[in-house]
């Protein structure tokens, strides 16, 4: 992995170079994120990011399964409040894991 030297504008952007934009998949407009945790600075695309959700959260969700004796409407509100406490408990693991990496000041 080679590392790039960039230059901050008076604005406070940067430009990434074109050979890692495209080796990255990104193009004008996309957004990325950048994390500061106690080893540094990470910066990822919306991509990725969503893709680790995706990793995360896969087969996860059988947990969550509900009776298939329900009624139509049971169902569907059965599934409902499933699928709302899975990204209950998505958010609350992805908080406890951005915690465990902050310094303790």
């Amino acid at each position: 992995m080679a590392a790039h030297q960039l230059t901050v504008t008076p604005d406070g952007q940067i430009t990434i170079p074109e050979e890692l934009r495209h080796e990255l998949g990104i193009d004008g407009g996309d957004h990325i994120f950048i994390e500061r945790d106690a080893t540094g600075l990470h910066i990822e695309t919306a991509r990725e990011r969503g893709l680790a959700v995706v990793r995360r959260t896969a087969g996860s969700l059988a947990r969550y399964a509900t009776p298939t004796n329900l009624s139509g409407q049971e169902l569907i509100r059965a599934e409902k409040e499933a699928f709302s406490q899975a990204i209950v408990d998505d958010y609350l693991e992805t908080e406890r894991r951005i915690n465990a990496r902050r310094p303790v000041e």
